[in-house]
Formats: structure tokens, sequence, C-alpha cells
């Protein structure tokens, strides 16, 4: 017996059976059971059809009595438009690697196929979600389920892969002042980029989590390597999402095939944008671009004349004059330059509202906003730094230990490093357990909370404190290591400039203070302020 499913254009998926009632078991049902999942629903808001609609069949599933375990359901999906029907392979494809193991476990022989039928079609063959909510794929525009991805522990095992050409090329990435070509190109190759691109654009859309861990195995490798591609993730992730779907379609025109713009840029103190018919005129400073070098669009955060309007633009880069003027004691090889630009001429579609939490393209994940996806990074970034300055101080030790008067030898050392592998550890359990909350809201269809928001900047600037204390530890008692060139004293630089930015200022942790404490319960956050 099939069951069909029909939406309108802006509706959900009500699942329906022929002759039988939603939730009637058939008869006779023996060992086995078919019945209609009454509660399946497949939410598909926002998918650009215009005024057309989708249509999708289901097989019904097949229960066994007495117990809960769901069995596979055949699942085909009609789209008209050409954007999105291109994107239905793909997602299904992404199930079929993710699941496979544990589908053929339990499939018939035929297990995955594929095949494409007449325009507009595509069928697989698919399981339907488990116990856990996380592997439901769906076109949502933010308004469904977090989708996690399969593609994670590819990306960490490529990054990984890459440790030893990092570690030789860091000095030369300094005297450059950025990551050299080669070396950003194999970290780019790697997916971390394509980590944080819808997945209704061809990418893998990772959650939260996910993005925490990516910054952070990539940040172990080289601190100014991981800031240049967290940034850049960010910024060029964000810009897909919420720009509106013509200028994301031509920014974006094949993720997968790694034909999409770079962006990098500075979103918190504005230019100025002039309306003119279609668009504006812009003209600004910006400082701050990290990643620039490998950039090739520019995003920048404006203020509307007239009204007062934050908008962030996407642009070309070769619209703006570079400054070059990135000369600091740490995160060297980031190429965070200034740059500007006089009346150049932005059309509206590729603006949007710098305190949008919704996004055009893509899913749950884009509800967080700008601020806390940039905090993502950020704090991967803290984490990642963390573990390699300890795990560096554990190499000092160990060479050292033995020799006459080595101060690793003393009981006090001893103390002092497991109290820092303990704030280290602590620390960073409290961003996963912030981040898993988090998770949940965006799974549930949820924004964060304010108090999710503004817990999201407290971990933040706690984590990044605490790995600054860390680094105060590791530079005690690393003796010559800490000041000779290598490892221990990049990291040490890269990290006492990490510490200066803006989302770990004291002022943020005040008005955490303020709202935890009470002093302010009804304020909102604007960016970093409570208002």
């Amino acid at each position: 017996m099939d069951v069909e499913a029909v939406i309108a254009t802006f509706g959900t998926v009500d699942v329906v059976a022929r002759d039988r009632a939603v939730g009637a078991a058939s008869p006779d049902c023996g060992r086995s059971s078919n019945r209609v999942h009454d509660s399946y629903q497949r939410r598909l808001r926002d998918l650009p059809l215009a005024e057309q609609s989708v249509v999708i069949h289901l097989t019904v599933r097949c229960f066994l009595c007495c117990s809960a375990r769901k069995t596979p359901a055949r699942m085909t999906v009609s789209l008209s438009f050409a954007g999105a029907e291109r994107q239905v392979p793909q997602l299904l494809d992404e199930m079929s690697r993710a699941d496979d193991a544990d589908f053929n476990s339990r499939a018939d022989p035929t297990g995955w196929s594929i095949r494409t039928g007449p325009p507009g079609r595509c069928v697989k063959r698919a399981w339907d979600d488990r116990e856990t909510n996380h592997k439901e794929r769906d076109f949502m525009g933010g308004k469904g389920q977090l989708h996690v991805s399969a593609e994670l522990a590819g990306v960490l095992e490529r990054i990984d892969a890459l440790g030893g050409m990092l570690d030789e090329r860091a000095d030369a990435a300094e005297e450059l002042g950025r990551l050299p070509e080669d070396t950003a190109r194999a970290l780019l190759d790697t997916g971390i980029v394509r980590a944080e691109l819808p997945l209704s654009l061809g990418g893998y859309e990772f959650a939260p989590r996910q993005l925490i861990e990516t910054a952070e195995r990539t940040s172990y490798h080289d601190a100014s390597a991981g800031w240049t591609l967290f940034a850049l993730q960010m910024v060029t992730g964000t810009t897909a999402a919420y720009l509106a779907r013509d200028a994301a379609a031509e920014l974006f025109p094949d993720v997968p095939s790694g034909r999409y713009a770079l962006l990098a840029g500075h979103g918190t103190r504005p230019g100025r944008a002039v309306p003119v018919e279609g668009g504006f005129q812009v003209s600004g400073q910006w400082q701050f671009a990290s990643g620039m070098a490998h950039a090739t669009h520019i995003h920048s955060a404006i203020q509307v004349e007239g009204t007062d309007e934050l908008r962030v633009l996407a642009m070309p880069k070769s619209q703006v004059t570079l400054d070059g003027n990135w000369d600091v004691l740490g995160l060297r090889a980031t190429h965070s330059i200034d740059y500007h630009c006089t009346d150049v001429y932005v059309p509206h579609e590729y603006t949007y509202l710098a305190t949008t939490d919704t996004p055009v393209n893509g899913g749950a994940v884009y509800r967080l906003g700008l601020v806390n996806m940039s905090a993502i990074g950020h704090t991967g970034w803290a984490l990642g730094v963390g573990r390699r300055l300890l795990d560096e101080l554990k190499r000092v030790a160990a060479a050292r230990a033995g020799s006459r008067g080595a101060a690793v030898d003393t009981s006090q050392f001893h103390a002092e490093y497991a109290m820092a592998e303990a704030r280290f550890r602590a620390a960073r359990a409290w961003v996963y357990d912030i981040w898993q909350e988090v998770e949940q809201s965006l799974d549930q269809g949820e924004s964060p909370s304010t108090e999710q928001d503004t817990l999201i900047r407290l971990v933040l600037n706690h984590t990044t404190s605490t790995v600054y204390e860390v680094g105060s530890a590791v530079h005690r008692w690393a003796g010559s290591a800490a000041i000779r060139r290598g490892p221990v004293d990049r990291f040490l630089r890269d990290l006492g400039t990490g510490a200066q930015h803006i989302t770990s200022s004291p002022v943020v942790l005040q008005n955490c203070g303020r709202w935890m404490s009470g002093a302010q319960p009804d304020a909102r956050w604007s960016f970093l302020d409570l208002t």
C-alpha cells in the first residue's frame, strides 16, 4: 500500500493513506504490522517553488510487532524548481554514505540505488528517521531540524594530514604575512569552508559543535591557519545563507566542484551606504579582514543613510583598496589587513540585514545569526590553541626531565600542570555542554533564547580567558622554549593577539554579568551590546 503526501507551496507534508485511516493497523498482522506513521511530517516551508507544489510519495513503514524499530521507507521527491532539484540527489547521497552500514544490515537485498526519471524527478531508496533527530535532511530555510553532517570525520582526517606541512611552513607564513598559496589551497581542499555552506547550495552545513571541532583541530596544528580558515568559513557561510537567492546562486554556482566565492572582511564598524535606485553607494574604511589574501569577495557592515539600518554587503574584492598594514606581534600569517572604498555601487540583493537570523538558503544552524556564528569559530580556535600549548609543554618537560636543576622535575611543576589541564578540560566541557543545549533548541525549530545568547558569549569569554591563563603557565615553565623561535613562542604570541578580539573583551563579560545577575532581566542582545 502506498502513502501519499501532498504539500502546498508553503505548508507541511501531512501523510495520508489510500483507503486506510491514519494510524490504522493492517488486519491479521501476524508478525508484522503495516501502518501509517501519523506523526511524520517533512516541512518544506521555504523551498523556492513559486506557485508550484511538491508531491512526496512514501511507502508504508513496516513495524515489527511489539517493537519500536523502524524499517526502510522509499522516498520519491518531485520538484519542479531546477535549483532545488539539483540538490536532492546530493542530500540523498549523503544520507546513504552516513548510514550505509546500518541500513544494509536491515534493508532489503537491493540496498541503496538511485535512478533518474523525467526532468524534475529523482528517486532514491532511503530509510526514515531513527530515534535521533539529527539525521533529518530537509529544505527548510532554517525552520526545521538541525542538520548534522556525515562529513565531519573526513574533514578532520584531511586537516590532520596537513599537520606536518603546517608546522614546517609556519615560520615562512609569518614572514610572508599570510598563508602560502599552496598551503591555503590544501586547507580549502579539506572542506573547511564548505563545512559552513548551506546544504541547499552544495555545502556540508555542519552543526555548531561540528564547526567548533573543525576550528579546534585546524588551530591545534597552526593558530594563524585556524584563525584564517574559521574567518573565511564564517563570513563565506553566512553570506551564502543570508543573501537573496539570485545573488547566492551567482556567488555559489557549484560548491561541490569548488566553484564558489570566498569572502573576508569586517562586520563591526559600518561604512556609509547612500540609497540609490536598485541599491547603495557605499564608502567606508574597515579593519581586521582576516584571510583577505585568499578571498575573492568582501564582506562589510554598512549603515544606511536616512534610516540607520545596519546591513552587510558582499562585493568583489577588486572594488576596494587594500591597505596592507598588518604588522603585529601574533597571528602574523592571518593577513588581517585594513581596506577602504569610496562611492562603490552595491545592488540591494547583495546586502542583507545585519541582525537577521532567518536564512534564505540553508537550515536551522543559520538561525544563530552573525554574532553567534562568529562565536563558534573563536571558541574552537581558543580550544585548539590551548590544547596545543599544553601538549608542547609536555614535550618540553619530557626533553628536560632528569637534567640537572630541571624545573620540570619539581612537584610544583607537576601541580601547576595538573591545574592547567583541569582548567582547560573544564572549559572545553562547558563549551560543548552549552552548545549541545543550543543545538537541541535549533533542532526543535527554535531560535536561541536570551539566556543561550548570553551563555554563548560568556562561554567564549571564559574559554579565551582560561586558555590565556594556560598560556601563562606554559610561558612560566617552558623556559627558553618560550622565547626562542619555535612552536611554543609562536602559539604564545598568537594567543596573546587572539585574546584581544572584541568578542572576548571585558565589556562583553560585563554585559553577560548584567543579564545573568538579574540587573537587566528584560534586556536583549544586539550584536555584543545588551540593550
